[in-house]
């Protein structure tokens, strides 16, 4: 229903209150010239729609354009006579569509046609702003806004260098905060007590090489990898070697593997006078299997379990390394099961031993092993790979073998895994009796997560920074540089901005006073009386003294004396007529 009319029986009739209303809005408009201002005005004044909702700009020009209002009835686009009465004329209507005819929103440029333009600094007379009601030389308009940032950014503006500095600041405050941790000056490792193992002896290269870089390495001693990852779960060590198949994902969760790093063997020994052939003869012997918490001991079960041996039926010898050797030479032992990545020690003491202790060859099983345990590999130990002048082993073995990893927690430090991944590969890079020069350190087999970050060393190498500067200076550079690239990103346009954006305050400062000039000058050419023409001296003095008022930099006072300039300009025009003998007219 539109504004101005209610229905009777199928009719439009005209509400008087409301069509008031209407007509006030026609009349507003053409007077205005300005949708926004007028909404402003009939809002001060109570206007509202037929919810009681107040008006808006889209309801002024529903009404402005609905020809409803001239009595007429619209279908399809085409208007014919209605039967109701018309609120406006059609003098009204052509008013006011000869105004949107200007500009569809008619609140800019018309609001204040006829009026003299103030002259522009760039012609030789004066230059000022946009404002909301007169727009610059250009025809450009200002848009008003008003609230705290009203007093705020011009302030901001006006000490661009501190206001750009306080935010260079803060985006560097933000970027700090958002940027890693430095990494820690403390590593924790877990070492083996066994001197000669492989366990040992890597643990101790990456703590070398770590201590060079300039960390604390505190080595924390072990028996084996089953106490390695229960000390990595408990976060008693950073670091630690881990044997294939020991861990469990679901138990370990927050565990990552940093990559797998040699193949540890399982050398399967046995005495010849007990006349054993396989492990599934093995059933109620002596077997020596490691002791508790040590990773041969698990997987010494997991291969009897293969060979559906329990652990109750086998007398268990918690020994390993020398013990156990000494006990299958001695007899003490049916069987020895050894894991170690070493060919010296226990190993080569029973190869020696030949023929009376006999190394398993698995290579008719190999297949077998692998579906039952599949984190284990097979790997062959040459003919002579021991010994070339005993000619040790006599023959080729092949051998079931896990792979050790190194493991640490889930939020180890990004830059720490580069180091180490680095480390791992200068350690276990080199050919080895079981591996090819460059094989490991790699990303296979893992019985746990691989860290993202050491996957992406593998694939891409370090970084630039970490290739050419010591870690630490490339840790800090790092760093800044998370910092610095926002800061300068936001300080680059700001460098080149910021100059402008103070300079157009400064300006504005001045131009503002320029509305109120051209609000003097239009009345002054219309005033008539020397009543009326003395109050607008008085506003202009009161002006002139504003601007003399004005404090700015040296380089920005030429455009007050352009505007006091032009404040005598139109001062000059208000002087007192005088008489053809001097005498001012009365």
């Amino acid at each position: 229903m539109p504004l101005g009319y209610d229905v009777r029986e199928r009719k439009l009739v005209v509400n008087d209150a409301e069509a008031a209303l209407v007509r006030r809005i026609f009349q507003g408009f053409v007077e205005t010239e300005s949708c926004t201002r007028l909404v402003q005005i009939l809002r001060g004044e109570g206007a509202a729609t037929k919810r009681g909702r107040p008006l808006t700009k889209s309801d002024v020009y529903r009404v402005l354009s609905n020809r409803v209002y001239l009595g007429e009835a619209v279908h399809k686009g085409t208007a014919y006579p209605g039967e109701h009465d018309a609120i406006v004329t059609q003098a009204q209507w052509d008013a006011v569509h000869a105004v949107l005819q200007v500009s569809p929103r008619a609140g800019a440029a018309g609001s204040d046609r006829g009026a003299p333009r103030a002259p522009c600094l760039m012609d030789g007379t004066a230059r000022r702003p946009a404002t909301r009601r007169q727009p610059d030389c250009r025809g450009r308009r200002a848009v008003p806004w008003s609230g705290p940032m009203q007093r705020i950014l011009p302030w901001l503006v006006r000490h661009w260098a501190l206001s750009s500095t306080l935010l260079l600041l803060a985006c560097g405050a933000l970027g700090y905060s958002l940027a890693a941790p430095a990494p820690p000056r403390e590593i924790r490792i877990a070492i083996g007590t066994v001197p000669d193992s492989a366990y040992t002896l890597a643990a101790e290269a990456y703590a070398r090489r770590l201590e060079e870089t300039g960390f604390r390495v505190r080595r924390v001693p072990t028996q084996g990898s089953v106490e390695n990852l229960a000390m990595l779960r408990a976060r008693d060590v950073d670091l630690a070697l881990v044997q294939g198949g020991i861990a469990d994902p679901a138990r370990d969760a927050g565990l990552v593997s940093l990559g797998a790093v040699f193949h540890e063997p399982a050398w399967i020994f046995l005495r010849a006078e007990a006349g054993i052939g396989r492990l599934s003869d093995l059933r109620g012997r002596r077997v020596a299997i490691g002791p508790e918490g040590s990773g041969t001991r698990v997987l010494a079960l997991a291969l009897l379990a293969a060979n559906e041996i329990g652990p109750l039926e086998i007398e268990a010898l918690p020994i390993t390394g020398p013990s156990a050797a000494e006990a299958l030479l001695s007899g003490a032992a049916d069987a020895a099961i050894l894991v170690s990545a070493r060919t010296t020690g226990a190993v080569a003491t029973l190869v020696r031993a030949a023929p009376s202790v006999r190394l398993v060859d698995v290579a008719e099983r190999a297949d077998a092993y692998g579906v039952h345990l599949p984190f284990l590999s097979t790997v062959r130990l040459p003919q002579g790979g021991l010994s070339l002048a005993a000619d040790l082993p006599e023959q080729s073995v092949t051998l079931l073998a896990s792979v050790a990893s190194v493991v640490a927690h889930q939020d180890i430090h990004p830059q720490v895994v580069s180091l180490l991944v680095g480390i791992m590969q200068q350690v276990h890079r080199p050919r080895t009796l079981f591996g090819a020069e460059g094989t490991f350190p790699n990303a296979l087999a893992q019985d746990l997560p691989m860290n993202a970050d050491a996957e992406r060393y593998y694939a891409r190498g370090s970084t630039a920074l970490q290739r050419w500067l010591p870690f630490w200076v490339a840790v800090w550079v790092e760093r800044l540089l998370f910092v610095l690239l926002p800061v300068i990103g936001l300080a680059v346009p700001l460098i080149r901005f910021g100059p402008t954006l103070y300079a157009w305050q400064m300006e504005g400062r001045v131009w503002r006073h320029y509305d109120t000039l051209r609000r003097i000058e239009a009345e002054a050419e219309q005033a008539r009386g020397d009543d009326a023409r003395a109050a607008l001296r008085e506003r202009l003095e009161a002006l002139e003294g504003r601007v003399a008022r004005l404090s700015l930099p040296l380089t920005y006072r030429r455009h007050v004396f352009a505007l006091r300039r032009d404040i005598a300009y139109v001062r000059a025009q208000l002087a007192p007529a005088r008489a053809p003998g001097g005498i001012e007219q009365a």
